[in-house]
């Protein structure tokens, strides 16, 4: 992962998911450098990135209200990957959070 985002740093998925298993396997600053690039490619508009990229990587870093926030605002935009937030295994964190359980009626009136 780390040598694509090298070769291809506009490539904000593969970033998402350098950060998410920087997080994942314990490189907290290394996480945050990460986040922090993709936040700031956002706030530049110059290539999309999604906030459901984000709110997983929230997540793994045990940051649940900007997870939750996050995952709101991809339901808003209706982002694709927000479809999945019931059965993604990278939110399992906030599989107790009655927030999530709210966003999940949201796709699927019948998901608990």
């Amino acid at each position: 992962l780390e040598h694509l985002t090298e070769t291809n740093p506009a490539d904000t998925r593969v970033a998402a998911m350098l950060a998410y298993t920087y997080s994942v396997e314990g490189h907290r600053e290394k996480a945050l450098q990460e986040l922090k690039k993709l936040e700031e490619m956002k706030r530049a508009d110059k290539v999309p990135v999604q906030n459901y990229d984000l709110a997983v990587i929230q997540a793994a870093l045990g940051n649940q209200n900007e997870a939750v926030a996050l995952l709101q605002e991809s339901l808003k935009q209706r982002e694709f990957w927000a479809l999945f937030l019931s059965v993604d295994p990278r939110l399992n964190s906030l599989r107790n959070a009655p927030q999530l359980t709210h966003l999940a009626r949201r796709i699927v009136p019948e998901a608990a």
